[in-house]
Order: structure tokens, then sequence, then C-alpha cells
């Protein structure tokens, strides 16, 4: 679904991104883990059209993505969460929800928001109040609610967990996993809990220094001991 092929990119004359190259299979989870300053995040904006391709190509389900606006990405069926700002804190949980539905017609807008209640009942009970209102765990449901309206292909996760209990961090977890199970949704995800996303993901990328050191399954990242230890602060379970 999503292939980036020796790709340099950063912000401007700053270059972050060193010859990247990845797949994420449809369907899927695919986990970025790495150091922090290893460019987890600049990749993930660097998907959605948010920052300087020098060169290197990237492709969603075989579209072009490198010189396309991050509006039009969006349009193509991208969703990117920021950890942060990736919801309306002045505006209600309702208002929330109508802002996502810009790209849709008149007569899909009910039933997609239909659909997104259904996933989110939790939400059910703010749709009056501010969102900036709401906890961290909820804040994040609805970043992912406002996500589901346009029915994306891919969503790309930048540290949804962050600053969540670790109860509610399990629940977000569970709930992107269900994303691409249940909903057949391709799956990015950026986390600092390694342990916990490469327990749910498939496949895993380790960066340091803008560049993979490691490409494979998420359990044999998991279990390298090694690689764990040096990069992730993991030790054998």
């Amino acid at each position: 679904m999503i292939v980036l092929t020796d790709v340099f990119s950063g912000y401007g004359k700053l270059q972050i991104i060193n010859g990247i190259s990845m797949e994420a299979a449809a369907s899927e989870i695919t986990v970025l883990v790495g150091p922090n300053g290893s460019g987890k995040s600049t990749l993930l904006r660097t998907i959605a059209g948010l920052t300087t391709v020098y060169s290197g190509s990237i492709t969603m389900d075989g579209a072009a993505l490198v010189g396309v606006p991050a509006h039009e990405i969006a349009k193509l069926g991208l969703a990117y969460l920021p950890q942060t700002e990736n919801i309306f804190t002045n505006l209600t949980v309702s208002e929330n929800l109508r802002m996502a539905e810009y790209t849709l017609q008149g007569g899909q807008r009910q039933a997609r928001l239909d659909g997104v209640k259904a996933k989110f009942p939790q939400l059910e009970r703010y749709l009056g109040a501010k969102a900036g209102l709401l906890s961290g765990g909820e804040r994040q449901m609805l970043a992912m609610a406002m996500s589901l309206v346009r029915e994306p292909k891919v969503m790309l996760f930048d540290e949804p967990t962050g600053n969540l209990s670790p109860k509610i961090a399990t629940q977000v977890l569970e709930t992107i996993r269900s994303l691409a199970k249940e909903l057949s949704i391709t799956v990015v995800l950026v986390e600092q809990n390694a342990r916990k996303a490469l327990e749910i993901g498939s496949k895993a990328y380790l960066l340091a220094n803008g560049k993979v050191v490691f490409a494979g399954g998420a359990r044999e990242l998991l279990e390298h001991k090694e690689l764990g230890r040096l990069y992730l602060g993991l030790k054998a379970s």
C-alpha cells in the first residue's frame, strides 16, 4: 500500500531522512521505532506530504505522492494523526466531526458519522462539549474518529499514547489494532512504547540517524536482544 524507495527528505535545507526504503503492506500495522531524533516523525510527515523530498519515490496504492500537496494526498485516502494538535480544542466534539466531513458529499455524511459513532460510542456523551475538555485518551479517540469519517486507506500515527496512563495507552493501541483487522486500514505507527507497538505490529523498521538499521518482522525485532538493548532500551522478557 505504501512504498518508499531511497527517500531523502527534511525541512528546507535541513536533511533528516537519508535514503530510506520501506513498505507498509495493506491492512497490516507497520511499526517505526528508534531513539529520539532518529527521523521517525519526519518520515511520517514525508509520506503525508509535509516535508521537502530531495530525491526518491513514494507511492500509495500505486499512486505517486512526491510533489503532491498534502491536502491532495489526504483526498487519496491518507490520514495523518500527529501526537498533538490533532483536534480543534475550541470546537465541540460534534463540530470536530463535522469539520472532518469537508471532502464528503451530502448523502455520505450522516452514514459516515453514524458509523464512526458506533465505533467510538464513548464520544456520544461528549458531543456538545468542547473538545479541549476531553482527557488525553478521549482526544486520541476523537482524532481517530475524525479520520475515519473520510474512510481512509492509510492511517499514520505519531506517538498516539504519549502522556497517557498505561491503561488508556493500551486501549488506544487496541483500537489501532482493530482498525487494521476489522476495517482493513493500513497503519504506519510511530510509538514511544516500543514493546507494546511491536507486539501489535506485523512488520517493523528500526531507524537511527535517518536511516534504516533493521527491517523485518515486528516479533523478530522484539526478540533481537542486541538491537533492542542498543536502540530501544528493551530488556529480554
